[in-house]
């Protein structure tokens, strides 16, 4: 099993929402000892949100997007997605909502011609 867990609280380790979402990987690797992880702290503000290239990419079948800046990123949150049999989100709510953070890696990884196949 491949567990990726995202922990989405610019607050880290005393976050609520990370001790949360940190129990739920704990118990899923108690159930399954061999299974890796691969933890992604977005909430530190690390993630950058789409750019121009990006875009381009996203508007254009047949533009030819460079793999670097966001699109570099994208493709490499895709991958870890596609590996993934479980996804744990760790996420406070913002005014209501989610953290912009977590909207930032949605679009990463929901992208035209390039999101994951399952």
């Amino acid at each position: 099993m491949n567990i990726l867990h995202l922990d989405c609280s610019p607050r880290g380790q005393d976050s609520e929402s990370r001790r949360l979402s940190h129990r739920i990987v704990e118990h899923l690797r108690r159930q399954a000892p061999a299974a890796l992880l691969v933890r992604r702290a977005i909430g530190d503000g690390g993630l950058a949100h789409i750019d121009a290239n990006y875009a381009l990419g996203q508007h254009s079948a047949t533009a030819e997007v460079a793999p670097r800046g966001a699109v570099a990123t994208s493709d490499a949150l895709i991958e870890e997605l596609e590996k993934a049999d479980v996804v744990v989100i760790g996420t406070p709510m913002h005014n209501l909502s989610l953290p912009s953070v977590l909207k930032a890696w949605i679009d990463h990884v929901v992208r035209a011609r390039a999101a994951p196949s399952a």
